[in-house]
């Protein structure tokens, strides 16, 4: 390979990472207001950082069902990429999106299972608060989401490993580093922009509803709060990918370097997905 530059092409990398982060984002706020709507919640707008509407009201198994939907959308995700992630031909472009889409879900996923009994708040302390005596169990969801992690975090650095496919060890680490940190800046940056939309133009309580926590009234503070808060629960999570780079090294692969050239489809969906969820679903989509 005379440079890695040239089989990575930047662009394409960026796209990849934009339509897995916001089909992990996408998706996970999605199924909470479909849930609840079918569930007969009055649900006002579905936005990047939560629903709003009447929902507390819902029965148990509702309130159930609309707390877990986000997760299980998450991992529905991780399902259908994980066939991409295990690479029978030169690893290419269905490689390199289907682990950034199990990685971005997973991730996301078992950071709701930490995040949550920690925080005081979110999807999984809606179901905490269906029992009587709630600690217990929301400290059962923390250790669960730890050994979620554990397993996801397995999972994350071998199938890199295959994604970045055969070559010496210095080439097969420098193209996991650039893959890495190319999909960690994204998350980052998309997850703070959604959430400061959302915060600016959103419904002021959709990121902290269930806690009874709403926005303060200045803009700029709404902007921030907002894109904190996104950057928390979407971006944060992604850090374990910044490590799974360190590994490579101790799990050769057989085969070719990844090549991964432009592609303009790619960075044309990931600009409609771009679209969708930071000037639709960031100030909120509304459904009631």
């Amino acid at each position: 390979m005379s440079s890695d530059r040239h089989e990575l092409d930047t662009l394409t990398l960026m796209a990849a990472a934009t339509v897995a982060w916001a089909l992990a984002i996408g998706s996970h706020q999605v199924a909470h207001g479909v849930a609840a709507a079918v569930s007969g919640a009055r649900i006002d707008m579905v936005t990047a950082l939560g629903i709003t509407g009447r929902w507390t009201d819902l029965r148990t198994a509702g309130t159930l069902l609309t707390s877990v939907s986000g997760t299980v959308a998450n991992i529905l995700l991780m399902g259908c990429a994980w066939r991409a992630v295990h690479p029978r031909e030169a690893p290419g472009l269905t490689a390199v999106l289907g682990w950034l889409v199990f990685t971005s879900s997973g991730w996301i996923a078992s950071g709701h299972l930490i995040l949550s009994p920690l925080l005081g708040a979110g999807d999984w302390m809606s179901v905490a608060d269906l029992f009587a005596n709630r600690g217990p169990f929301r400290v059962s969801v923390f250790v669960t989401g730890l050994f979620v992690s554990g397993l996801l975090w397995k999972a994350t650095h071998e199938r890199l490993a295959y994604v970045v496919g055969g070559g010496s060890s210095t080439q097969r680490v420098r193209v996991a580093r650039r893959l890495t940190r190319i999909a960690g800046v994204v998350a980052a940056v998309l997850s703070a922009t959604v959430g400061m939309v959302t915060g600016g133009w959103g419904p002021p309580d959709a990121p902290m509803q269930h806690a009874g926590v709403r926005f303060p009234v200045s803009l700029p503070g709404a902007v921030g709060i907002g894109g904190l808060t996104s950057l928390v629960l979407h971006a944060l999570v992604a850090l374990p990918l910044l490590r799974a780079p360190v590994m490579i090294s101790q799990r050769p692969v057989r085969g070719p370097l990844v090549s991964l050239p432009r592609s303009p489809g790619l960075i044309g969906m990931a600009l409609v997905m771009l679209g969708l969820l930071v000037l639709i679903l960031g100030p909120g989509l509304k459904v009631g």
